[in-house]
Formats: C-alpha cells, structure tokens, sequence
C-alpha cells in the first residue's frame, strides 16, 4: 500500500508540474505579427522563431506532453478501485492517444515527404 500511495504521489506531481508547464508555454513563447500572404514571411517568421525563448517554450512544452501521459495513470489508479472504473478507463485511453495523435500528422507528413525524396521545409 505504501508503494501505491508513493505512485499517486509522483504521479499528481507528474500532472501538477504537467500543468504549470503547459500554463508557462504562452507566456514565454514570443507572438508577433505574421501575414501569411506576404512575400518575405521567411524574413519576418525567422526572427521570432530563432529566439531563446521559443526554444525554451517548446522544449516546455514538449515536456507536458511527455508528463501528462504519467499523470493520467495515476489519476487513473486513484478512481480504479470505486464505481467510476469504466469511465476513468475510457478517460485514460482517450488521453493517452489524444497525446500521442498531436504528433502523428507532422509524423505521416515528414514520412511522406522522405519517401517520395521531397524536402520537408516550405519556402
């Protein structure tokens, strides 16, 4: 029991620090203008986008996502044992492939882009 409830432990931090993560991510990731119609959208995209801190957001960010999974288990693991089984369940698996679909398009498209020898950057 003392191993169970060492688990809920790390896995509410898991998801508490998921949150401060993904609640940090706007506010250190640089907005600017863009006009998606203009012709040098390279040169204004360019200097936001080659900052410390959209590195340092996204690399935040990539971080939630990894937590998140974590932290599902074990909210999972805390309604298991009562009434509500079913639906954590069904909360887990939707949550589980919910974050692991947010990278499948880039994923099939960079994969797609290999084998057809097309460069994955647009210009």
């Amino acid at each position: 029991m003392a191993q169970l409830s060492s688990r809920l432990c790390l896995g509410a931090v898991a998801l508490g620090v998921c949150s401060l993560l993904f609640a940090a991510f706007p506010l250190l990731r640089p907005f600017y203008r863009l006009d998606v119609f203009s012709p040098t959208l390279a040169a204004v995209a360019s200097g936001p986008l080659a900052t410390p801190s959209w590195v340092i957001a996204h690399l935040l960010l990539a971080a939630a996502f990894a937590l998140l999974p974590c932290g599902l288990l074990a909210l999972y693991a805390a309604l298991a044992d009562g009434p509500t089984e079913p639906r954590a369940l069904r909360g887990l698996v939707l949550g589980v492939t919910g974050v692991g679909s947010s990278r499948l398009p880039s994923a099939w498209r960079s994969s797609r882009c290999r084998s057809s020898g097309a460069s994955t950057s647009t210009a």
